[in-house]
């Protein structure tokens, strides 16, 4: 983030959501069974000898999995349900979890673009209750990226529920330009007398955020792809219907040859599954392709939808939950969170943050354990220049590594995300107290006794298995 955080964009579109776990994790239903052993996830189906159940497995870090089970009734010693509208709400998220490929690509359907001109530049227009996003970039491409945002801004909202219902008068939507090459991107910025290397940035004056990402290269090759894959489609309906004229000029040479007929059937019919073996392994290996075609987008974008999610962290965070105008976000904890939640692992509408980044943690203890660490009474005080303009230098990484690992710890072990004491924590009361002063309001404890223990999480976090 760069210059000043945005002040409001809120919408009456938005109701407050209960939050869920800090991690993220979804609530699950439990069958015990009479052994002692427990199994976790969703009670699809109670039939008079077996109970239907999709165990779902979310391990600190991995992607959800599931296993579907069939358990013995009579081996069940209790079952614990999710009351019905919590149940609703898992058998939505596990379909979704089911059905995630055909789910996005419905959603990509249905985002509704239009041509825009502006700053020179002809853009896809697209408008949501959350942003409006103006994109170079391709039809496919642009589709794609509005779904990922749409879905992060739900995970947002899930994990932390909006505090502001009405829009006020002042404030403006955030708009996000998304630039389908570097050079664009960098072209624009320059335009704009920024001189950055973030993949996005996150302008608080102009209430925009800028992205920008290797798509027109990948759309172009995806293009080549798809026509090599629409040619072979064609050669082989040629091939299709030259092979049924081939096994009946088959038929006649073989029975010209004196065969009988059920040998003639038997041999045309290993001509036809040979035949359907082979357009069938052709067509898995475009399949194949198309699997990879998507896991490619995701390497094309891997950085800059991660720099997006944390700016977007931002406009959300101050748009909908704590406005500048009336609270008080420590420069700390705005940069922590986004970091945060930048490094969450997205399932569907879900964001799972539970477990920490390996490589900011790795980083950070590396810091914590040298000669001259960065004491948290420093990191408290901390002014939003120093974490401003490109996360470069020295002192600004250190702050930004510190940030991460006290905002992370705050979320995960003190369950303060949504919370009470964190509304009080950034109200306008709270501010005018000592940095440290509030951050022992907040943990209820010393400082000293409080970063003792945050150092000693962190060391077991490093831990394998812990």
């Amino acid at each position: 983030m760069f210059v000043a955080l945005l002040v409001g964009i809120a919408s009456s579109a938005l109701a407050a959501d209960p939050p869920v776990s800090p991690a993220g994790r979804w609530k699950l239903e439990t069958v015990v069974l009479k052994s002692g052993k427990e199994h976790h996830g969703l009670v699809q189906a109670r039939r008079e000898r077996e109970i239907d159940f999709a165990e779902i497995v979310q391990r600190p870090g991995k992607p959800t999995f599931a296993i579907i089970r069939g358990i013995d009734a009579a081996q069940v010693a209790k079952t614990e349900l999710l009351p019905p509208a919590e149940h609703a709400e898992l058998v939505r998220k596990f379909h979704e979890y089911r059905h995630k490929a055909p789910i996005e690509a419905g959603r990509m359907e249905e985002v509704k673009l239009a041509p825009w001109e502006a700053d020179g530049h002809a853009y896809l227009s697209y408008q949501g209750s959350w942003f409006t996003l103006l994109s170079t970039a391709d039809d496919e491409s642009t589709r794609r990226c509005v779904v990922r945002m749409e879905q992060i801004f739900r995970a947002y909202r899930t994990l932390l529920p909006p505090r502001q219902k009405e829009k006020q008068q002042e404030q403006k939507e955030l708009t996000i330009f998304l630039y389908s090459s570097l050079d664009e991107y960098r072209q624009r910025l320059r335009a704009l007398d920024l001189n950055l290397n973030a993949p996005a940035i996150y302008s608080a004056r102009q209430h925009q955020i800028l992205a920008g990402g290797e798509l027109a290269h990948y759309a172009k090759r995806l293009a080549e792809v798809r026509q090599e894959a629409a040619d072979l489609v064609k050669q082989y309906d040629k091939l299709d219907k030259d092979f049924a004229t081939s096994l009946a000029r088959l038929s006649d040479d073989l029975r010209a040859k004196g065969l009988s007929k059920d040998e003639i059937t038997q041999e045309l019919q290993l001509r036809k599954t040979d035949w359907k073996n082979e357009r069938a392994a052709v067509m898995a290996r475009m399949a194949e392709q198309d699997r990879r075609n998507l896991a490619r987008f995701g390497e094309v974008t891997r950085e800059m939808f991660a720099r997006l999610y944390h700016e977007a962290f931002h406009a959300y965070l101050d748009g909908y939950v704590y406005p500048q105008g009336s609270h008080h976000v420590p420069a700390w904890l705005h940069e922590g969170l986004a970091q945060v939640f930048e490094g969450g692992q997205l399932e569907g509408d879900s964001l799972r943050i539970d477990a920490p980044d390996r490589e900011r943690l790795k980083l950070l203890l590396a810091d914590l354990n040298s000669n001259d660490p960065l004491p948290l009474a420093r990191l408290l005080v901390a002014e939003e220049r120093t974490f401003a303009g490109d996360h470069g230098g020295r002192a600004s990484e250190r702050h930004y590594l510190y940030a991460w690992g006290l905002s992370y710890y705050l979320v995960t072990e003190k369950n303060l995300l949504g919370s009470q004491a964190l509304d009080e924590f950034v109200s306008p009361q709270s501010a005018a107290l000592a940095p440290a002063a509030r951050l022992e309001k907040l943990v209820r404890q010393p400082l000293d006794k409080f970063e003792a223990q945050w150092r000693e999480k962190l060391q077991k976090l490093a831990t394998p298995g812990k």
